[in-house]
């Protein structure tokens, strides 16, 4: 029986460089324009393909749906946070 060769595993990023084009509107933090958030690619809790953004800054934290606009999430559609 031949051995599948495993996949190749999808390349890590980083808070500060994330893998890919940036979402519509998480490119700076849309309260204080700091560039340098962190941007975590996750599903929400209620299953939205979406970026949590985080400003060390001003700590302004919101979610952006992946295929989205710029447009943050209202905090109601992205469920309960356990």
């Amino acid at each position: 029986m031949a051995r599948r060769r495993p996949d190749d595993p999808a390349p890590l990023g980083s808070f500060s460089q994330p893998v890919g084009p940036p979402v519509p509107g998480t490119e700076a933090c849309q309260s204080c324009g700091e560039v340098r958030i962190t941007r975590i690619r996750m599903r929400t809790p209620s299953g939205i393909p979406a970026v949590f953004v985080s400003c060390p800054s001003c700590e302004r934290n919101a979610w952006f749906p992946v295929d989205g606009d710029g447009e943050p999430l209202d905090p109601a559609a992205v469920g309960p946070v356990d």
